[in-house]
């Protein structure tokens, strides 16, 4: 269920990375044909996105299926930082209905969506870039992604380690720092007059004649 799940099934098929004979794929708009145990949802959601399809079921809102006690959702993923309200209340919901629910938090069942060190070693290998600039997650991520670039081949010198703001300029020469631009957090401040009442006096509307 969800609109980037059926993109990403497609996908991974046409390319060969999926395999599932045709006749184990059910629509959604077919579900109904089948008996529960007969049926394993994968759904989009497990952040807890408002719009989301497993949002959706929890709050009995989908169109295609009712969650209910003879059901288990599993979250084979870990809640991102910032996002635990929104999947404690989707868990919340789902309970409410009735479902057991599976996550991290009380067994083994998380699947990363982050390469491992074997998976970027791999891509090192088949791509066997000049230069390389690790970007997204923590700064220790990243200088072990760029500590890796270089075992694999990469010259030391041509691995940029960036944080944010640092301005890397490409060019037919390579690629290189260039300067910083400001990157920090911005917090926005309350007004100092928000809250406060207007001290002038109301104007009187003109009397109609």
């Amino acid at each position: 269920l969800g609109r980037s799940m059926i993109n990403n099934i497609r996908l991974a098929r046409d390319l060969k990375v999926l395999t599932i004979p045709e006749k184990s794929l059910v629509s959604a708009d077919a579900l109904g044909k089948y008996d529960d145990e007969e049926i394993c949802i994968i759904s989009t959601g497990s952040q807890g996105e408002a719009m989301s399809a497993l949002t959706n079921l929890a709050k009995g809102d989908s169109r295609y299926v009712k969650v209910g006690e003879s059901d288990v959702v599993i979250f084979s993923s870990h809640a991102i930082p910032g996002n635990e309200h929104n999947v404690n209340k989707v868990i919340d919901a789902l309970l409410r209905r009735g479902a057991t629910v599976v996550h991290s938090g009380i067994a083994d069942v998380h699947a990363t969506g982050h390469a491992q060190a074997e998976d970027l070693k791999t891509y090192l290998n088949v791509t066997v870039p000049q230069w390389f600039v690790p970007i997204h997650g923590e700064y220790r991520h990243m200088v072990a992604n760029a500590e890796l670039a270089r075992i694999m081949g990469v010259a030391p010198q041509n691995v940029l380690l960036c944080e944010d703001g640092d301005l890397i300029e490409i060019s037919d020469g390579g690629i290189d720092f260039s300067g910083r631009i400001p990157a920090e957090y911005v917090v926005p401040q309350k007004s100092r007059h928000a809250g406060k009442k207007s001290k002038d006096k109301p104007t009187k509307k003109p009397k109609k004649h």
